[in-house]
């Protein structure tokens, strides 16, 4: 990503700027999660020699927002901003992964901990029955699903059933050395996606919008409900199936 610091050496970084950038975020989870991946980093240069100091040592996430809170009814991407996100990632090494999320509706734990074991192509489906989580030492863990109604078996679709089909392979799906990604990178690359597009949505609203499609296009709120793996149709309703901009504008031409 482009940043006040982003051409500087290591040793030229200073506290300041990385306040200044972690100011910006409009999510303090996500400045809590940028700000824990700079200091890992210069941790491990210290130790490494690259570095004499931690200047994200200091750092600290406000506790109120000094950008613009993103409004409360952006919860799904419209149809126009899905068409332009899935044509930015076509050469990004996350691909398959933003787009399981997309058209599967899986959480970000959940797609860093899935296997090739957990994908049945022959019977068009995924079995969700782990997720990824931060552990002790920084890094990610493979453990137990969010709750107990997240393990669950979620249908393939077409469009991704033809994208996973030529990358059957064996074990984590998405790894580093055989190991968990760091999710957190992950979300720091989508971060950077939605600045390049001009949009404001977050990682998980890649599942509202799997969420809101399925809405649109009058599938079974119940089958909703078991595809997200969650514990009440009240919650799938009136959290995830968010109405969009396109679909508010379809219905008022019926007026």
């Amino acid at each position: 990503s482009t940043t006040d610091f982003g051409n500087k050496q290591l040793t030229d970084i200073t506290s300041l700027d990385f306040q200044r950038f972690i100011n910006n975020f409009t999510s303090r989870e996500m400045a809590s999660r940028y700000l824990g991946v700079l200091k890992q980093a210069y941790a491990l240069a210290i130790d490494n020699g690259y570095a004499s100091k931690n200047p994200a040592a200091n750092v600290v996430v406000n506790t109120e927002r000094t950008a613009p809170k993103f409004k409360d009814n952006e919860k799904a991407f419209t149809v126009s901003d899905e068409k332009a996100f899935v044509e930015a990632i076509v050469n990004n090494k996350y691909r398959v992964l933003y787009l399981l999320c997309l058209y599967a509706g899986l959480r970000r734990g959940e797609v860093c901990s899935l296997t090739w074991e957990d994908i049945d192509l022959k019977e068009k489906s995924i079995s969700i029955n782990k997720s990824a989580k931060r552990s002790f030492d920084g890094g990610y863990t493979i453990g137990k699903t969010k709750t107990l109604s997240s393990v669950r078996t979620v249908p393939i679709q077409p469009i991704l059933y033809n994208i996973l089909l030529p990358l059957r392979s064996s074990g984590l799906v998405f790894n580093n050395n055989g190991k968990p990604l760091n999710a957190d990178i992950i979300t720091m690359d989508f971060a950077d996606i939605m600045k390049s597009l001009n949009q404001k949505h977050t990682f998980h609203q890649l599942r509202h919008t799997f969420a809101t499609r399925c809405y649109e296009k009058g599938v079974n709120p119940k089958a909703v409900q078991i595809w997200l793996g969650h514990s009440s149709l009240e919650m799938t309703t009136g959290t995830y199936t968010h109405a969009t901009s396109d679909l508010i504008e379809n219905e008022l031409k019926k007026l």
